[in-house]
């Protein structure tokens, strides 16, 4: 019965459509790409596959269904998830699957309690007259009704008697109420609901209207709750952050949510809580170009340069709206929305803005002693950067910032800085290159070019069918592969092919691949498994050898390309030196190379 139940679950419900309410994923062939919720990573190794209805991490190993993922990612049991994932499909579970299960019910009663409480909240605030003063106050701001609902805004009223009847109507203990978070203990203040990835209300914050202490009152932490891990708005911003490729990052809920209210809905904000290693790492599944919109007051300065510290370790492309001194965005967007407009559309880079926020007296033409000051402060962050283009790009910024006109000067000093870092800096050095991305060592099958492509599918096919391997005539030299790494994959292949041609066990051979390659090597190595399989689950074994055949005729031709053009280019300079007698014997070593190209293409196909 419970394979039953969980099959039609199943059938109703995406694993994509599920992750995605996660991660944000893109497609790659036939999967779907992304950045892995279980570990930190800054390059893409999650794949989900809609075919097969699985998904699996190549960094970090994680792998399975739908219901695998929702335990990890829930940190529930299986009970639990089945719950959860039985409520989404629309599937009423026989009461043997909820009775008794406590732990389950417990947790679906916390949602219950916090939606409830949310629909109250925003009852009082849109319909009671309560919630006047508080939905007035709003008005005021610029917040329009439209935004209220989206948000689902509300008023906790100075007296909680009326929530309390009402969760004692639905029959919630105490001990519920209080697991939730304890709404009802919110007075006088404007409450903000705080949303899981999938919409579920996990929280609040309560914006005093009047003189309370403290100014903004966030749920403790809870079973459902941890202010370290949820960004307010990222809910309601998802599908807007895919769309511009971008996230902004503001610092309290009427600035996030007049920033949605103004166009720029790809706002989410910190809610009063320090920026952490953990939201910019939830934040980094979904865009690595961050746009910062702090207050520009001395608080927001501040925040703002521990803000670009932090995001640079995650590998953001990072950008700051500049604001007028002492405003904040809500102010702006309410007074001058074509102001804001104008520094959305023109934010300073990072390095920029933290050149003028360390040196803001200093002059175009900088002294030497000011650039020695300039460097030391400023190429410690050019250094967290993670690739060489970026730190290029950093540095023709900085260039740009202080009047100087040869960047390559620039250049030179920092790689003198980084000849002798300082002392207190040498966490600070990340390497430029990922790991994921090195290319050119034998245990490390990475791909990047085209042409690399095009050996990883031949590879990954001979892999899982490397009976193919008995057509001698399609067989690759070294001189085929610009790949060193998949090169060396492709031998180990053969060889074994070689020593087996009478067996097919598909284990036996990956086994014996895999003794030869590191463990980073043979994560790639199931990475390429678990692509070609997804690319070859819908090709009869005709089309799989077709594929085979053209992806190996395009190696060679490419090859023979190449090797024209050499001669084409070499003739171009024997003519420019006017060198006849070289331009002749090129001209017959062409031919000889055209007559070879056409007899190796009749017997090599």
């Amino acid at each position: 019965m419970t394979d039953t139940v969980v099959e039609d679950i199943k059938s109703r419900l995406d694993i994509v459509d599920i992750i995605g309410n996660y991660v944000t994923l893109r497609q790659s062939g036939t999967n779907f790409k992304g950045l892995c919720p279980f570990h930190n990573e800054k390059s893409p190794s999650f794949m989900a596959n809609r075919e097969r209805q699985i998904f699996r991490c190549f960094g970090c190993g994680e792998a399975g269904d739908i219901f695998a993922f929702v335990m990890k990612q829930e940190n529930i049991d299986f009970p639990n998830a089945l719950a959860l994932l039985a409520s989404k499909a629309g599937v009423e579970l026989p009461e043997k699957f909820t009775k008794g299960r406590k732990s389950g019910v417990e947790k679906s009663a916390l949602y219950t309690v916090n939606d409830l409480a949310t629909k109250f909240f925003n009852h009082i605030l849109v319909q009671h007259p309560a919630g006047k003063e508080a939905l007035d106050y709003l008005h005021k701001r610029g917040v329009k009704n439209e935004l209220i609902e989206r948000f689902q805004i509300g008023y906790a009223p100075s007296s909680n008697l009326a929530i309390q009847q009402l969760f004692k109507k639905h029959d919630f203990t105490t001990d519920a109420v209080r697991l939730a978070g304890s709404p009802e203990r919110y007075r006088d203040r404007i409450m903000f609901p705080f949303r899981d990835v999938i919409g579920q209300v996990v929280g609040y914050s309560g914006r005093a209207l009047h003189d309370q202490v403290p100014k903004y009152l966030n749920t403790a932490e809870t079973d459902l709750f941890r202010k370290n891990r949820y960004v307010y708005g990222l809910f309601e911003a998802k599908k807007a952050i895919a769309e511009a490729k971008r996230v902004m990052l503001v610092e309290g809920q009427l600035d996030l949510v007049l920033a949605h209210q103004a166009g720029t809905a790809y706002a989410v904000a910190t809610s009063g809580t320090a920026l952490t290693d953990d939201h910019l790492t939830i934040l980094r599944r979904y865009s690595d170009t961050l746009l910062l919109a702090f207050d520009a007051d001395s608080a927001g300065q501040k925040a703002t340069e521990r803000a670009i510290s932090l995001a640079l370790s995650h590998g953001f492309e990072i950008n700051v709206v500049v604001l007028p001194a002492g405003k904040d965005p809500g102010e702006i967007i309410a007074t001058d929305r074509s102001a804001w407009d104008r520094a959305v559309n023109k934010p300073l880079s990072a390095i920029e803005w933290l050149f003028g926020y360390y040196f803001p007296d200093i002059s175009k033409r900088p002294s030497a002693t000011e650039r020695k000051k300039i460097y030391d402060a400023l190429f410690p962050y050019v250094d967290k950067l993670a690739d060489v283009v970026t730190r290029s790009y950093a540095l023709q910024r900085l260039a740009f910032s202080m009047g100087v006109t040869q960047e390559k000067a620039l250049v030179d000093a920092f790689e003198e800085w980084k000849e002798t870092p300082p002392s207190s800096e040498p966490s600070r050095r990340i390497s430029s290159q990922p790991e994921q991305e090195k290319v050119g060592e034998p245990n490390q099958p990475a791909f990047v070019s085209e042409e690399a492509r095009r050996e990883k599918s031949i590879v990954g096919i001979v892999l899982l069918h490397p009976d193919l391997l008995i057509h001698k005539q399609l067989h690759l030299e070294e001189k085929d592969f610009t790949n060193e790494a998949l090169h060396h994959l492709y031998t180990t292949i053969l060889s074994w092919y070689n020593k087996n041609t009478n067996q097919s066990n598909l284990s036996q051979l990956i086994s014996s691949v895999e003794t030869t390659l590191s463990a980073a090597a043979r994560q790639s190595l199931q990475k390429l498994i678990f692509d070609t399989q997804t690319e070859l689950a819908e090709l009869t074994r005709e089309q799989v050898v077709g594929e085979y055949t053209f992806l190996v005729k395009s190696v060679r031709q490419k090859q023979r390309d190449e090797r024209m053009q050499h001669y084409a280019d070499e003739i171009r300079a024997a003519e420019a030196a006017n060198d006849r007698l070289r331009v002749v014997q090129l001209m017959q070593e062409m031919q000889a190379a055209l007559k070879e190209k056409e007899l190796h293409a009749k017997e090599n196909p």
